[in-house]
């Protein structure tokens, strides 16, 4: 008897230490306090190379196909500074961003060779927005479960400046729902990645007209920009993974490491065409009607998030991958008492990287 009185008093002495030595998980949560400012740094680089190029006139093959190389640079800045008020269970009923910096460049070099002769052209453009400088209030509305842009008293904004913006620049679609140990996997919902790719949303970037532009410029209406290739629309797999606890000369940060593979189809015939209308038609040329211009895109890579977990915000983010583009444009021209029906087809390929850091 007195053994087995021994036995259930072992076994009741072990049951909370087995209970204590168990390892919790790890919470990745956003939970920053109310009225904390954070200001957030985005650099986007867009480096791609033309490696096709194919071009038919009413059908046919025209007897002189040029021969064509082009390169295309583009670089987006964008600084934001982000004001929480009214946090609660990690949501805050309502945020002011100040657009602090909002701006892009793109250069395109291009040679072209025909009958002989080979033509060389190099050409930038600077894009700027509306947005910089100014401020916008983000408003949790409960009944719709979004935020809801709004405008300051006294913004000199438009509504329409502020429809496409989007108020997560946290990267909180990486997040695990709830904890996590070293080694776990989650799935991140394609639809959500605007927020991860094209940070803040339509920020209205938009090229200055300048004497050489470049209608082919990585980030101008005629190619797209970030919050089209990576709207709701998107294909793909986004795997995320906790790295456990990652050391740097700022801190100790939780690590989420992430794999991606996405594309997308986007129609921006209608932006290219108000475009179209707005600019001045090459000598010669009386009228031209823009039929379609489709790009579909495809990116693949990887990347790290690094998370304060004190803090209850991110601390950097990281992501690089190959990125391809295939651009087919078809239109009407009318020159010289003729028209023509001319399609191209462009294919490129490169890399796209983005950085990010929170202070």
């Amino acid at each position: 008897m007195k053994n087995h009185l021994l036995v259930a008093a072992l076994a009741l002495v072990a049951v909370p230490l087995l209970t204590s030595s168990e390892q919790r998980g790890t919470e990745i949560a956003f939970g920053v306090s109310s009225g904390t400012t954070i200001t957030k740094t985005f650099q986007i680089t867009t480096d791609v190379t033309m490696d096709s190029f194919d071009m038919t006139m009413n059908g046919q093959e025209p007897p002189m196909v040029p021969s064509m190389d082009l390169s295309l640079r583009s670089e987006v800045t964008m600084v934001f500074e982000d004001t929480y008020e009214d946090v609660s269970d990690g949501r805050s009923a309502s945020i002011s961003r100040t657009f602090e910096t909002l701006s892009g460049e793109s250069e395109s070099t291009m040679e072209m060779e025909i009958m002989g002769e080979t033509t060389n052209e190099d050409s930038s453009v600077v894009a700027s927005s509306v947005l910089e400088g100014e401020s916008v209030d983000f408003k949790w509305d409960a009944k719709a479960e979004s935020y809801e842009a709004v405008l300051p008293d006294g913004s000199p904004l438009e509504e329409e400046d502020v429809e496409g913006l989007l108020e997560d620049t946290d990267f909180r679609a990486l997040l695990p729902d709830g904890e996590v140990s070293e080694g776990d996997e989650w799935e991140i919902d394609v639809s959500m990645l605007q927020g991860l790719l094209a940070p803040g949303g339509n920020t209205l970037l938009i090229p200055e007209e300048t004497d050489e532009e470049s209608s082919m410029g990585m980030g101008s209406n005629d190619m797209g920009d970030l919050n089209d290739y990576f709207n709701e629309d998107c294909e793909g797999e986004f795997t995320a993974v906790f790295d456990g606890l990652q050391k740097t000369d700022d801190g100790e940060f939780a690590a989420i490491k992430f794999t991606f593979e996405i594309s997308n189809a986007i129609d921006i015939t209608e932006r290219v065409q108000e475009s179209l209308e707005d600019s001045e038609l090459p000598e010669g040329v009386g009228e031209m009607e823009v039929e379609h211009v489709d790009l579909e895109v495809a990116y693949e890579g990887e990347g790290v998030l690094l998370w304060d977990l004190k803090a209850g915000h991110f601390h950097s983010y990281e992501a690089s991958g190959e990125f391809e583009m295939l651009t087919d444009q078809g239109m009407l021209i009318e020159a010289m008492g003729q028209e023509m029906a001319i399609e191209q087809t462009m294919e490129f390929s490169g890399s796209l990287t983005y950085s990010a850091s929170a202070e």
